[in-house]
C-alpha cells in the first residue's frame, strides 16, 4: 500500500511539471493531465494541448497508465510528440493505456471527444487531421494514421498520394489490430472488426465493418463496454 502511494505521488509530481509546460497557469493548477514518468516526450509548447470544455478537473486526461488488457508488447515506453503548431484538442475524459504512441506533426490537429479509451500499443500519427468522437473504445495494437508516410509520384515526379483526414464518429468500437488509414470515415455506433483495414468512407451508422479491405457486413447493431454472460 505504501509503495503504491509513493508511486502515485511520484506520478503526480512529474505530471505537475508537464502541466506547467503545456497549459496556462489557471488550467495548469488543476493538473488535468496525468502522465506516466518515463514517457518519451518531444516538442512540448504552451498550447500544444487544448481543453475545449469548462469542466476541467484533475487527471481528466490519463496518458501511459497501466490499465486495461494488453496485447503483445513490442515496446515498453509511451510516446507523446509534437512538431511546430501541431496540437491535440480534448473535449473531456480521455484514457491512453501504457505504450500509447501519439505524434502530431506540423500544423496538424488531433481532436478527441469525451469518453475516449485506448488499450495498449495504440499508435496515432496525425499529419493533417484526425477527429475521434465521443465514447470511442480502441483495442490494443490499433493504428490510426492519416498519411502514407512517404511520397508516391507519377513518372513526371508529381505527387499522387496526398494526406487525407480521418474521422471516427461517436460510440465507435475499434477492435484490436485494426488499422484506420487516411480517408477513413466511420459513422456513429459502428464496430470495426479485429485486424481490419479501413481506408474509405462508410455512410451507415450502427454497422459492423470488417475485413481487408474493410466492408460493411451487418447493420442495425449496437454495443456496450460491459461484457455480460
Amino acid at each position: 500500500m505504501l509503495i503504491e502511494k509513493l508511486k502515485n505521488a511520484y506520478i503526480w509530481l512529474y505530471s505537475i511539471r508537464i502541466n506547467k509546460k503545456i497549459f496556462a497557469k489557471d488550467i495548469a493548477k488543476k493538473c488535468p493531465l496525468r502522465i506516466m514518468p518515463g514517457t518519451k516526450i518531444k516538442g512540448l509548447y504552451k498550447g500544444c494541448i487544448e481543453i475545449d470544455t469548462d469542466n476541467i478537473y484533475k487527471g481528466m486526461i490519463q496518458f501511459g497508465m497501466e490499465q486495461g488488457s494488453f496485447g503483445k508488447r513490442a515496446k515498453k515506453q509511451s510516446v507523446l510528440m509534437f512538431e511546430d503548431n501541431g496540437k491535440i484538442v480534448f473535449t473531456g475524459r480521455a484514457d491512453f493505456a501504457a505504450t500509447a504512441e501519439v505524434t502530431v506533426y506540423k500544423d496538424a490537429v488531433l481532436r478527441i471527444d469525451d469518453g475516449f479509451f485506448s488499450n495498449s500499443n495504440v499508435v496515432i500519427n496525425v499529419t493533417k487531421g484526425v477527429h475521434i468522437g465521443k465514447n470511442a473504445q480502441i483495442g490494443w495494437n490499433v493504428e490510426i494514421i492519416d498519411t502514407d508516410g512517404h511520397d508516391i509520384c507519377d513518372m513526371d515526379g508529381n505527387k499522387i498520394n496526398y494526406d487525407k483526414p480521418v474521422i471516427i464518429g461517436d460510440d465507435v468500437w475499434i477492435g484490436a489490430r485494426a488499422s484506420i488509414l487516411k480517408g477513413a470515415d466511420i459513422p456513429d455506433g459502428c464496430i470495426i472488426g479485429y485486424g481490419s483495414i479501413v481506408t474509405k468512407r462508410f455512410d451507415e451508422p450502427h454497422s459492423i465493418i470488417t475485413g481487408i479491405p474493410a466492408k460493411q457486413i451487418k447493420n442495425n447493431i449496437t454495443w456496450r463496454r460491459e461484457k455480460t454472460i
